[in-house]
């Protein structure tokens, strides 16, 4: 697979951060263009194939893939990102998680992983509250 360009990555985590309405054609704010608009419509859409394919790809190789858009509130995307982390930090610490399931979390060099999963947490933190991430 080509090299894997996302806004966010969070390696120690596997943790991989995609946003963008117009480029991904988001459902609320479908891309629209004036001038060429075949062309345009048909790149947006290579870039959803190339999305859904990404996706799955670091879905194999371990990642978690979080996909974001512009219409979101900053709140809500900080909140899922933490609670990502937290879920994270608490396999790795939790006395049942097997090695294996460990090494399995470990990035593969020159790898990225994905999966989109809806995320939820209680906790919403603005920018200025997030804990830094070794």
């Amino acid at each position: 697979m080509k090299r894997i360009t996302c806004n966010i990555a969070l390696p120690a985590l596997k943790i991989a951060v995609f946003d963008g309405c117009f480029w991904h054609r988001c459902d609320i704010h479908p891309s629209s263009v004036k001038k060429n608009t075949s062309f345009w419509m048909e790149k947006i859409e290579r870039n959803r194939a190339r999305d859904s394919r990404v996706r799955a790809h670091l879905a194999e190789i371990g990642w978690t893939t979080l996909r974001f858009w512009e219409n979101e509130a900053v709140e809500a995307i900080v909140k899922k990102i933490l609670s990502t982390v937290e879920q994270y930090r608490a396999a790795k610490l939790s006395p049942r998680g097997s090695a294996r399931s460990l090494q399995n979390m470990k990035r593969a060099p020159g790898q990225f992983e994905a999966v989109d999963r809806e995320v939820v947490s209680t906790d919403v933190q603005t920018v200025e509250q997030l804990p830094r991430v070794p």
